[in-house]
């Protein structure tokens, strides 16, 4: 379509050691930790980074005991020879006691500056299908193979800065580019192996089973295992 944002152009860093992320964008927070070492295959990994909340369908912020259930939502490439990304990482803020709002009926959780994370899901982007939910209100809908979707929108920066989100459009595009034999193809069969993002089906892991959690799948300190698919 003529008004369709045109896919994002990017190359991923040909040194493991770059301080870039994915688009040229600055590394975050998250990239930064994973770099020490944690898990190895994401050590040298290139990613695009944002703060999100979780939503509902119809848009409204959801919240767990006044506490708004923020997210960093990461895409990342495994390897510097990947066409296009690969893996959807989640994690959630860990926040000393310091960081901690002095009211807590405080509904927002402050971002600080030296932030650290915890990993808690890890998957493969040929079984995560990305859309734009809204626009306006700057909101994701990502739906797993197995049917389960949740919904996220996207935080405004803390320092009063443009917000990334025209980059999550391009994603979206990225991944899922508008073709009319590979939409004819989503809707005979959206989740037919084939046709899930091709160039991203080089490496899968095996991260045990998900524990009834829709196909979301744990992460756990030593539980990444690479498995090498032959194309």
């Amino acid at each position: 379509h003529a008004n369709e944002a045109p896919g994002p152009r990017w190359t991923a860093p040909k040194k493991p050691t770059s301080s870039r992320g994915l688009f040229n964008t600055n590394m975050g927070p998250l990239q930064r930790q994973l770099r020490l070492g944690e898990y190895n295959l994401l050590k040298c990994a290139a990613m695009f980074e944002s703060d999100f909340v979780q939503v509902s369908k119809q848009g409204g912020i959801l919240d767990v005991h006044n506490q708004v259930q923020q997210v960093r939502v990461a895409i990342a490439a495994t390897s510097p020879g990947l066409p296009v990304p690969d893996v959807l990482l989640l994690a959630r803020p860990v926040l000393l006691p310091q960081q901690l709002p002095p009211n807590p009926q405080h509904r927002y959780r402050p971002r600080a500056r030296n932030r650290k994370f915890e990993l808690t899901r890890l998957l493969p982007l040929c079984f995560v299908k990305i859309t734009i939910h809204d626009q306006e209100k700057k909101q994701l809908r990502f739906k797993m193979v197995t049917g389960r979707t949740f919904y996220l929108q996207l935080c405004p920066p803390a320092d009063n800065q443009k917000d990334n989100f025209d980059l999550w459009v391009k994603v979206v595009h990225l991944l899922r580019p508008p073709s009319d034999i590979h939409q004819d193809k989503w809707r005979q069969d959206p989740w037919k192996s084939e046709d899930l993002a091709p160039q991203a089906t080089a490496v899968s892991w095996t991260l045990g089973r998900s524990g009834g959690r829709g196909g979301i799948l744990p992460v756990q300190a030593g539980s990444i295992e690479p498995v090498v698919m032959m194309p």
